[in-house]
């Protein structure tokens, strides 16, 4: 057996283990998000300790200085974005009986369309005012047992709330500590991993977890930098072109641009909508337009290319696929650390298995 090619010579072996470790992976999540939040935390906070050292720091020191950094970075950008947002969210909440009832009237002729066709494929079984005000007792009989039901239902929430809030809490304190010791024992921890693997393999496995790190690294960086950089881009733009609430509609769209085209189509909705109702025409709809089309050309052009780049190589339909399935099986924490798996498992099937190159054909 070729040591160098174990995914060649024992693919059933290896798909089997990776059978078993989703499984277990997917019956632990409910308990894995912290752990996994922790480990991403201090895998992008590595290199800033690594450097802090090579400074003469000890190793505790250099993860309490990181730790500063990053506080100070968070704390300076809530300190700016903060009482812009709070405006924004409190004129909102102000506007939105206005907001809700312009809507409302923009819907109503399709409203009016709906119950028409109702009518004309009901009315045959109408029966008059008798029928009307029979059918209105009807429906009040079939609520009133629901009554306490729909109570206990409000109760459960309340307490399921409370206790979505207590476990959110425990996470907040959780992550830093549980970060902490994985920064502070980050290469013993390495050095234990790989001598799990056969000895045989480990040469391999160090070239694959190297460039599995480097795309993790390279990727992780450059998302971060496209999504702050659309964030600010499309905020600027919608305040440019006197649209009310565009800091939270630059920011929504910033966020779920790790998703290709979601931030942008996404944003642009919400964003149209605001400014038919803000305005009450159509015509400013271009400007909308012309802000959310010069950042997708700006990100597909300058921004993904020079920060990302061909990082994650992967098809956006599987971008799409994964982040969904994440989110299906994770929940948040799922959709946030999708790509990055999708990455790490993609680098590991180019590197072991290898890939066809696109002007090859395939075998008949």
């Amino acid at each position: 057996m070729n040591p160098d090619t174990p995914f060649r010579q024992n693919p059933v072996v290896w798909l089997i283990g990776a059978v078993i470790v989703g499984a277990i992976i997917y019956l632990l999540s409910p308990i894995l998000a912290p752990f996994l939040m922790a480990f991403v935390l201090a895998y992008l906070g590595e290199p800033i300790v690594r450097t802090l050292e090579n400074w003469k720091l000890p190793r505790w020191a250099a993860i309490l200085v990181g730790y500063l950094l990053i506080l100070i970075v968070m704390g300076s950008l809530v300190l700016l974005v903060l009482p812009l947002a709070q405006e924004q969210l409190e004129e909102l909440i102000k506007k939105a009986p206005s907001y809700k009832s312009a809507i409302m009237g923009y819907m109503q002729p399709v409203v009016d369309l709906w119950h028409s066709y109702n009518g004309s494929v009901q009315g045959s079984g109408d029966k008059g005012d008798g029928s009307t005000a029979g059918s209105v007792v009807s429906l009040a009989k079939d609520a009133a047992p629901q009554a306490g039901g729909a109570v206990s239902s409000a109760f459960d929430a309340v307490a399921r709330s409370g206790m979505a809030v207590a476990k959110t809490l425990m996470n907040i304190f959780l992550i830093p500590v549980l970060a902490f010791y994985l920064l502070r024992d980050w290469d013993k921890l390495s050095r234990q991993t790989l001598r799990l693997v056969p000895e045989h393999y480990r040469s391999k496995t160090g070239v694959i977890a190297k460039d599995v790190d480097e795309v993790l690294q390279g990727f992780l960086r450059g998302q971060l930098l496209v999504m702050a950089s659309l964030a600010f881009m499309y905020s600027t733009g919608l305040w440019l072109i006197g649209l009310e609430f565009g800091l939270l509609i630059g920011v929504i769209a910033g966020l779920l641009s790790v998703v290709p085209y979601l931030g942008t189509l996404t944003g642009l909705v919400l964003a149209a909508i605001a400014m038919v109702v803000q305005t009450g025409e159509w015509q400013p709809l271009w400007m909308v337009g012309l802000v959310f089309g010069v950042g997708q050309f700006i990100e597909g052009n300058i921004l993904t290319p020079k920060l990302v780049g061909d990082k994650i190589d992967l098809h956006p339909v599987v971008v799409i696929f994964v982040v969904l399935a994440g989110g299906q099986l994770f929940g948040f924490t799922g959709i946030l650390l999708a790509l990055p798996v999708a990455a790490m498992v993609w680098v590991i099937i180019k590197r072991t298995v290898g890939t066809i190159p696109s002007d090859e054909p395939l075998n008949q």
